[in-house]
């Protein structure tokens, strides 16, 4: 079972809103989301356009808005042009560069 308690650690809302648009995020309610931070225990977080918290973090270690998409995303796009592309993502990290993908 994952360890919930790092969703909590982190306050929901409050961050400065994204800059890029999470659009299945945005729509969710705030209960929705917060069910969908507990089954998603990132250890790193972004916030919507709405500045409410997707994914978690603990204070003190990644407690700030990671930017999505991350240079390394903007870099790959600049190379093959991914709006037209198919990707799949595969790591064993939290799922930002995923968010950052879409």
């Amino acid at each position: 079972m994952p360890d919930s308690s790092r969703v909590t650690a982190l306050p929901t809302q409050g961050y400065s809103a994204a800059a890029t648009q999470t659009p299945f995020v945005e729509y969710l309610s705030d209960a929705d989301l917060e069910q969908l931070n507990r089954l998603l225990p990132w250890h790193a977080f972004t916030a919507d356009r709405h500045g409410r918290r997707f994914g978690s973090g603990r204070q003190g270690k990644r407690d700030v808005a990671a930017t999505v998409p991350d240079r390394r995303v903007r870099l790959l796009d600049e190379h093959l042009r991914l709006a037209d592309k198919h990707v799949l993502e595969v790591g064993c990290f939290e799922g930002i560069h995923t968010v950052g993908l879409q």
